[in-house]
């Protein structure tokens, strides 16, 4: 017989209020897609309405209730946050009706990610899952490929999110559901599996009977295949030469670097820092932020509500003109944490963004700025992952800024190393190009001691050839 028992559990769990869930996703919103983010939201509340005072030529804004802090915190929603640290004027771009618009000039970027983002849109992922896709997608480097184990994944995630996560579970989400996406071969740990990924979805795509020839040849003979150990390839795997003249032909139209040809279209910057006589200037790129306002006839609803007494009809007022004023301090709050986190940003990094010399750049990762700010990492996550910041040097990505240390002082920055690494192959004798050791021993000279094996890695990283390979005679 079963014996019931009773037993007391003390948990702890983290709960998002509506302002932060609110302001994760606006943060996740490029400014492109904010308007329509946006508008869906006024299209479901009607308390919600665009500010289409800025235009009008009487002031009306004496006769407009201002929402304070108490509409929100009526459901326990504020967000604890450094008002005096934030001046808004600093950034805030009033529009002047009588003013000429311009269209901001579009530029290109190697950021694919939106469009992985995209094609995730409708599929039902677990909490565990959905926290994954995220990280993973936000790691993939620029050229596609994802070069974070899946132990490592686990344990940031499980130290940022506070989400158990096993490795084996990274390693299905990745194998299930990105590697899935297009452009094939993204996500891929090295090029074997970059290869292999498309064409298992070529096999699937076509009937042509060297599909699985070639893939045979890429995932049992791929060290002599990329040797160019032909002769050695064709007889293991029992071809004939006009066989596997076809399968080399498939192979070769295969994309090694699948994040390249994934960019987006356009982008617009988010953030502009520009040099003024020395000293940075900090601008956030918001003219596409729109206004928006709590219905003034909605509130006269609601006061209509009371004197009625009809508590069904006020609670229903109430909660929508409450959401509105979350939503609308919501789209602030968006804009202020951009701001201090790219601030702290250009403060870490000042001496590049005034020469444009990546060798200046400093170490910094994502803990560091959140530790400055006093934000979560993730939210650090969330602004840097998929924006651009105008410099006078160009557009960059904001990932391009973080780079880790290479020594034990957290002094020099991986990023400056791998300048110096570069420059010195592109000044080297072509004819006796400089091994990994005697690059170790420049990098040296260069006040960057490094190892032969560290000199190696970062190489490979450069995509920058063997002393063999890079020999010209």
């Amino acid at each position: 017989m079963l014996r019931q028992t009773q037993q007391q559990k003390l948990q702890q769990k983290q709960r998002l209020t509506p302002l932060q869930q609110n302001l994760a996703r606006l943060l996740d919103t490029p400014n492109l897609e904010l308007r329509e983010v946006v508008q869906r939201e006024v299209d479901d509340n009607p308390a919600l309405e665009w500010d289409s005072s800025i235009f009008d030529d009487d002031d009306n804004s004496e006769n407009q209730r201002e929402i304070t802090i108490d509409d929100i915190a009526r459901r326990d929603d504020a967000l604890p946050s450094n008002e005096d640290d934030w001046e808004p004027q600093h950034y805030r771009q009033e529009l002047d009706k009588n003013a000429e618009h311009y269209e901001r000039p579009v530029v290109s970027t190697s950021s694919f990610r939106d469009k992985l983002r995209q094609q995730l849109s409708g599929v039902e992922l677990s909490e565990n899952d959905e926290l994954i896709v995220r990280y993973v997608i936000d790691n993939i480097d620029d050229d596609g490929y994802l070069r974070t184990s899946n132990q490592l994944i686990s344990s940031n995630i499980m130290a940022q999110f506070y989400q158990m996560v096993k490795p084996d579970d990274v390693e299905r989400v990745i194998v299930n559901v990105i590697q899935r996406l297009s452009p094939a071969g993204i996500c891929a740990r090295d090029l074997q599996e970059c290869l292999l990924i498309q064409l298992r979805q070529l096999r699937q795509e076509s009937k042509n009977p060297m599909i699985p020839k070639a893939i045979d040849v890429i995932e049992n003979q791929f060290d002599a295949f990329t040797k160019r150990k032909f002769d050695i390839v064709r007889k293991r795997e029992n071809l004939t030469e006009s066989q596997f003249a076809e399968v080399q032909q498939i192979i070769r139209r295969l994309n090694p670097y699948p994040g390249e040809g994934a960019a987006s279209d356009v982008v617009i910057p988010d953030f502009t820092v520009s040099n003024e006589d020395g000293e940075l200037v900090l601008s956030l790129n918001n003219e596409y932020k729109p206004r928006l306002r709590v219905s003034e006839q909605y509130q006269k609803l609601l006061e209509s509500m009371r004197a009625e007494r009809n508590k069904k009809a006020l609670a229903f007022v109430q909660e929508n003109i409450s959401d509105a004023a979350i939503f609308i301090k919501s789209l602030s709050e968006r804009d202020r944490t951009m701001y201090l986190v790219m601030k702290e940003i250009m403060n870490q990094q000042r001496q590049f963004f005034l020469t444009g010399d990546r060798g200046t750049l400093r170490p910094m990762v994502q803990r560091n700025i959140a530790e400055k700010v006093n934000l979560d990492v993730s939210t650090i996550s969330r602004v840097v992952s998929t924006r651009n910041v105008q410099t006078e040097f160009g557009v960059l990505p904001l990932k391009s800024l973080f780079t880790e240390a290479v020594d034990e002082e957290g002094d020099i920055a991986s990023a400056a190393v791998k300048e110096c690494l570069r420059e010195l192959v592109k000044n080297e004798d072509k004819a006796h190009p400089l091994s990994d050791e005697k690059l170790a021993e420049k990098l040296k000279q260069n006040d960057y001691p490094i190892s032969r094996r560290t000199v190696a890695k970062y190489r490979e990283q450069l995509d920058i050839p063997s002393s063999s390979m890079r020999k010209e005679k």
